[in-house]
């Protein structure tokens, strides 16, 4: 194979996965981890940050204020905020975040994020069965 051929190839590789991370909300970099800090320390409603983890990973560790509906659970379940509203999404790696963005869009929530995975976010998780203030412990690294 020539030179030329390899750096095609390269190229085209680099743009679908680009065109896949943009087309289905993997990691989305319109929130990153200072973005959501100050979201959150907004207070003013204007944010739902759910973790889509099952409950116990949610009770090991998990966001300040976020609460939890599993993602198998949030197409029956939706977050109870105007379908307008800006839902934050996070999960272990991020896939399953994924699918429950897809899940809220489906059912007209226009204005969804998936943050990915919790070890983006570095400042400390709360841990229990409910959205805690603040952080006690790194986040998870796994």
């Amino acid at each position: 194979m020539s030179w030329i051929g390899f750096l095609v190839i390269v190229a085209v590789v680099y743009l679908l996965s680009n065109f896949v991370v943009r087309r289905f909300g993997l990691f989305s970099s319109a929130v990153d981890g200072q973005a959501l800090r100050q979201l959150i320390e907004r207070e003013d409603g204007s944010l739902c940050l759910i973790d889509v983890r099952t409950s116990d990973e949610y009770e090991h560790g998990h966001i300040p204020t976020a609460v939890n509906i599993a993602h198998d659970r949030i197409a029956s379940s939706p977050p109870k905020v105007p379908k307008d509203s800006l839902v934050v999404l996070y999960c272990q790696s991020g896939s399953r975040s994924n699918v429950a963005r897809s899940a809220l869009s489906r059912q007209g929530f226009t204005n969804v994020v998936n943050f990915g995975p919790i070890r983006r976010w570095k400042l400390g998780v709360v841990e229990g069965p409910h959205p805690g203030a603040a952080p006690s412990s790194p986040a998870p690294s796994s």
